[in-house]
This record gives C-alpha cells, sequence and structure tokens, in this order.
C-alpha cells in the first residue's frame, strides 16, 4: 500500500539523518559497541547495519553486549563461543585484554572480510579466531545456507518466504562439541546462540558438552515463529532446555529466572509470538554458582555496564 511505502521511506530518512548527524558521513565503515569502548567493521549499504548498528552513533549497546561484557569481566569465563557473529557486536564485546579464547562462526563468507577487519581495530583480544561455517548437530557435513543480501541478520540455515534478494549456498559443519573438544576443554564455557531458528540442531551438537562439562552459560534467541518454520514446537524446546539448564529471561536491564513458557507467555502478556533472549546456566562448582547470582543474576547490567564504559 502506498502509505506503508511512505511511512518506511520517511523512517529510513530518519535513520539517514541520525546516522549523518552521529558520523559526519552518509556511509560509515565502522561502527561503535559497548557504548563506544569499542567498534566494528561494517558495510552502510546492510539495512541491518544502518536501522540497528549505526543509528545511534557512539553510545549505541544492547543489552545482549552488556550480559556477556559482564559475565566475561565478573565470572572466569575462559572460552566464549559466539555462534551467528554477523558483524562480531557480540564477538567482540569484551573487556579490554580479556584472558579468554574467542571464537567467532559466521556462515556469511561476504561478512567474513568485516569481521577479519575488527580484530585489527580490536588487537588487545590475543586468542581470537572466526571461521566460515554452520554451527550444527554434527561436524563434518554440508548445509544450505541462504543469504539474505539486504539485511544480513535474516540469513538463515532455514528458507523463509522466497525473495529476490535470498541466494542459496553450501556451507561446512562443526558442533559445540567439536569445537570444545579441538580448544581443549574450559572451566567456565560462554556461548551466544543466535541462528535464526537453527538453535534446537546447534544444542543438539552440544549434548556431550552439556552432560560433561561442570560451568556452562548459555545466550540463546528463543522466536517461536522461525523454531516453528524449523518444524520444532517451541514448548518441547523450551522445556527440553528447562531439563538441563536454569532458565532466565534477558531484559533491558537484568535477567529474571522463568519457570516454565506459560510464565514467558504472560510475561509477553500472551502475544502469539515469543521473541526473546533466553540465558541458561548450569553450574557444578558453587564458588562460580554464587558468584553468578550476586554478580549477574542480582544486578542492574545496563548501569554496571554504563559505569564500566564510563558513559
Amino acid at each position: 500500500m502506498t502509505w506503508e511505502k511512505d511511512d518506511k521511506w520517511e523512517e529510513q530518512k530518519r535513520i539517514d539523518e541520525a546516522i549523518r548527524q552521529a558520523f559526519n558521513v552518509d556511509n560509515p565503515e565502522f561502527a561503535y559497541i559497548c557504548g563506544g569502548l569499542r567498534r566494528i567493521s561494517v558495510n552502510p549499504k546492510d539495512r541491518r547495519v544502518r536501522t540497528i548498528l549505526l543509528r545511534k552513533g557512539i553510545r549505541y549497546y544492547s543489552s545482549v553486549q552488556f550480559f556477556i561484557y559482564c559475565c566475561i569481566h565478573c565470572l572466569p569465563v575462559d572460552v566464549f563461543l559466539d555462534i551467528g557473529s554477523n558483524y562480531g557486536e557480540c564477538l567482540f564485546a569484551l573487556p579490554l585484554y580479556a584472558k579468554v579464547k574467542v571464537r567467532g562462526y559466521e556462515a556469511n563468507a561476504g561478512l567474513m572480510k568485516y569481521l577479519h577487519k575488527s580484530r585489527l581495530y580490536n588487537d588487545d583480544i590475543k586468542d581470537i579466531a572466526v571461521a566460515r561455517c554452520a554451527v550444527a548437530g554434527r561436524a563434518g557435513e554440508k548445509l544450505s545456507f541462504y543469504i539474505d543480501t539486504e539485511w544480513s541478520g535474516k540469513s538463515s540455515v532455514l528458507l523463509g518466504k522466497k525473495r529476490n534478494n535470498v541466494f542459496r549456498v553450501e556451507v561446512p559443519t562443526t558442533s559445540i562439541d567439536d569445537e570444545v573438544d579441538r580448544i581443549g576443554g574450559c572451566r567456565l564455557l560462554l556461548v551466544k546462540v543466535d541462528v535464526e531458528g537453527f538453535e534446537p540442531q546447534v544444542m543438539e551438537g552440544a549434548a556431550r558438552v552439556n552432560r560433561e562439562l561442570d560451568n556452562i552459560i548459555y545466550l540463546l534467541e528463543f522466536d517461536s515463529k522461525y523454531l516453528k518454520r524449523g518444524g520444532v514446537e517451541p514448548k518441547e524446546f523450551f522445556n527440553q532446555l528447562a531439563g538441563q539448564f536454569k532458565v532466565y529471561k534477558l531484559s533491558s536491564r537484568r535477567i529474571a529466572p522463568v519457570a516454565d513458557i506459560d510464565h514467558l507467555l504472560a510475561q509477553q502478556e500472551f502475544a502469539p509470538r515469543i521473541h526473546v533472549d533466553l540465558v541458561l546456566t548450569k553450574f557444578g562448582e558453587s564458588q562460580i554458582s554464587d558468584a553468578f547470582e550476586q554478580k549477574i543474576a542480582a544486578k542492574d547490567l545496563k548501569a554496571m555496564s554504563e559505569s564500566l564504559w564510563e558513559l
């Protein structure tokens, strides 16, 4: 409809003007994260970049960023896996000179040059590697991956509505079990998973790690729309997660425990689509469990991050 097109055009003009005001150029080639503490290389023509990463300028950050940052700042995280890295706004959301092994996984080959350039921007992070692959239920296979050329964040193993701006490629697979074996194990594993509905397969490939590793924190996107697209019933997947981990919901400032999926639905005022970031924890060491409860679960993480970033 004409009025919808006009609204989108007006919104795009507002975004373009906000970017121009923030960067003094129309198409900046980097974005700030962590409130300006760090920067990452981006493609300014990507609609996701313009809408999310650039429009707030130097003050941009997200709840996912401050959760990751606070976990690595406050807890003895020694391995961080970022599954679905996109441009690396989470991959690089780390304290300066953090002594942690960082691994990023991104299936879109077109984003690799930006991730590699961002490593140069953030050269205080010494043990970091980025792989072009899909993290799945099994390593050593091939998967079809559908790349959205207009909005990179919509790229996925799962094909949505057919659009002219989507094309298919084949990518190799790895798994969390394989990657942790390759790294050599760890004391406290932090994993971010954002793969547009493919999360159940990622968790399937972490069965051994989830069973054998003592201390794990997942930050996992839970989107009922995309889960159903992949043939997964959201309630069954949630119950599977809740059977292995303590479950929290990440909000704009803090995390809160979630008893069951009905509790989650009630928090969302029974909206038909559930789209949240879940925090999943399993601790075998009481020292780490206590630290998480006192320094993460009980805190206003947004305020803590702003203090650490001197905003």
